[in-house]
């Protein structure tokens, strides 16, 4: 963390600084909303899921307590019908009154309740009045006086629910009509069970479940979620086995009473299916997010590229100025921190270009006047050796050739001199080495031959003047001497060329050969006149980079100097 740090605050570009400044600033807001968001979802979603499942329970009990009612209501009817209570009391007594009974009152009464209640499946009057079944619906109670159902109704003379066996059944007790305090039968409807929770089956919401228990916790009927687990500890919550806080955990559960009935309806909802109703919510939560973030961190991007590109622009300059080019810097109008360091780096730049100016100009004056002065005084020993030459050739032999001569020294120094101006052209320059050449071979007695190769297109390129003649002396003084006196063994070459920007001369000889140490000594050290090392100062000073010398021996054996000029800065 500490390294991060110290590169952070030390080596990283302002651009990374400021992408991961802002982004550090920006990410953490819209993180923070965005896990802020999900919780309020998360909370209001349970609390509608909650309030859902209350409605839910309240309307489930409200429909069941209505259709129980309607059940109650009939099984009320019946047993304190006045008609069907007289001929239960005669039973014992009058065997034929009572069938008369059956079939003109009870019976087509109690057909009539069972064909048109679509609830009731069956109907049935267990009296202690008869010993044998009469009809379809009154039976003898004998084999049911131990059964819970009908002991309860000895006391209980209401309507009781009772699930037994997979079978719902609405038991009443009917009562004696002289004093209504003893019970003479009791009426029993077994009701369609699957008709009677239509509204469990049809209810609906995130994978419900919902379970009936009786007044003794017995589970009467069960509607599962689909979650295994969640159903089992339904169960044992209902059963008693669990707490209630072990069963919240995993699902809403809520519970109401049967009003009629008196069993308890458990109504409950797996959290994890209210968890997966967060799922779009999240989805549309991240993607808000990471569009905010894509669209922040653009933004965070093109600022900080914009900011740091003026700072890179700036690095620029300074990289210029510090190569020498002092006119890329260059004003702003803006007025910020950035804008006013460029200002003042360019003020700088202005006023280092103009010391350089006038030091420049001072040293051009100052190689002019020297070159001029060289100029001047040019090689008074060569001067004074063809003098000789002359006065005694002239002495032994009266001919032209001493004319010749006088000529061609007389050209050398026209064309070296050139009007004292420092620009020349190409053609001129071989001119000079041509006389100065052919003034040599007189000198040395023909001992070397020269080769001459010239780009005829380009001899008027503008060039330096007096570039060349130190380089054909040094190759003819310190090399093809070795020749003297022995005609046409040594050879002296000059090419020139122009290849790509530059133009390019090579001087080549194959007199003695020189080592490494004396060529790096010849370019790198000045002479005691004007030589190679004065050249290669020039070249320097006029050309600039890319141009100069170099120098070598070549597989014949030929030592060479190749001269390279910037032939578009040549007209300086």
């Amino acid at each position: 963390m500490k390294g991060l740090l110290y590169w952070f605050l030390g080596k990283a570009s302002i651009r990374k600084k400021l992408v991961i400044s802002f982004s550090v600033l920006v990410c953490i807001p819209i993180l923070v909303l965005g896990v802020f968001s999900y919780n309020q979802a998360h909370r209001n979603i349970q609390a509608q899921t909650l309030s859902t499942t209350q409605s839910n329970l309240a309307r489930l009990i409200s429909e069941m307590d209505t259709r129980l009612q309607k059940e109650v209501d009939y099984t009320k009817y019946l047993a304190y019908n006045l008609n069907f209570r007289r001929a239960l009391e005669i039973a014992a007594k009058n065997p034929v009154q009572l069938a008369r009974q059956l079939n003109q009152n009870v019976e087509p009464m109690l057909w009539y309740f069972v064909a048109s209640d679509s609830y009731i499946s069956n109907m049935n009057i267990y009296s202690p009045n008869v010993g044998h079944s009469i009809g379809p619906f009154l039976k003898p109670d004998a084999d049911f006086a131990e059964e819970d159902w009908y002991i309860s109704h000895q006391k209980n003379f209401n309507t009781v629910w009772s699930f037994e066996k997979g079978r719902l059944f609405a038991t009443r007790t009917v009562l004696d009509t002289g004093t209504s305090s003893r019970m003479i039968g009791i009426l029993r409807a077994e009701i369609y069970l699957s008709l009677l929770l239509e509204p469990v089956e049809s209810m609906k919401y995130m994978n419900n479940g919902v379970m009936l228990a009786d007044q003794n916790s017995r589970i009467v009927y069960q509607k599962n979620s689909g979650n295994h687990t969640l159903d089992s500890l339904a169960v044992d919550y209902i059963t008693g086995k669990t707490d209630e806080n072990k069963a919240e955990e995993l699902a809403f559960f809520e519970e109401g009473e049967l009003t009629v009935s008196g069993w308890k309806v458990y109504y409950y909802v797996d959290k994890a299916a209210v968890t997966q109703q967060l799922t779009p919510i999240i989805r549309s939560t991240l993607i808000a997010v990471g569009l905010c973030l894509v669209l922040v961190l653009g933004l965070i991007s093109w600022l900080s590229k914009l900011l740091s590109g003026r700072i890179m622009s700036l690095k620029t300059s300074a990289e210029q100025v510090a190569g020498g080019n002092f006119t890329l810097v260059q004003h702003t109008e803006d007025t910020d921190e950035i804008g006013v360091v460029t200002n003042s780096f360019a003020t700088m730049a202005g006023q280092l270009q103009t010391m350089i100016d006038r030091v420049y100009k001072m040293e051009i004056d100052k190689k002019t006047t020297e070159l001029k002065a060289l100029q001047a005084m040019i090689n008074p020993h060569f001067l004074y050796n063809c003098l000789s030459s002359l006065k005694w050739r002239a002495i032994y032999k009266d001919d032209e050739e001493m004319a010749h001569i006088a000529g061609l020294i007389a050209k050398f120094y026209r064309t070296s001199l050139n009007n004292g101006k420092q620009i020349t052209t190409v053609r001129n320059e071989m001119e000079n080495i041509k006389t100065y050449i052919e003034l040599q071979q007189i000198m040395h007695k023909n001992s070397f031959e020269v080769v001459l190769n010239l780009q005829q297109e380009y001899l008027e390129t503008p060039m330096l003047n007096f570039m060349l003649q130190p380089f054909v002396e040094n190759a003819i003084l310190h090399g093809l001497a070795y020749y003297e006196g022995t005609k046409g063994q040594g050879q002296l070459e000059v090419n020139f060329s122009v290849q790509q920007e530059f133009l390019v001369f090579e001087i080549l000889n194959n007199g003695t050969r020189l080592d490494t140490a004396r060529i790096d000594a010849i370019l790198n050290k000045p002479g005691k006149g004007y030589g190679i090392y004065n050249i290669q100062q020039r070249i320097d000073l006029y050309y600039g980079k890319g141009s100069g010398v170099a120098a070598g021996v070549d597989d014949r054996g030929f030592t060479w100097f190749k001269i390279k000029l910037n032939k578009e800065k040549a007209d300086v």
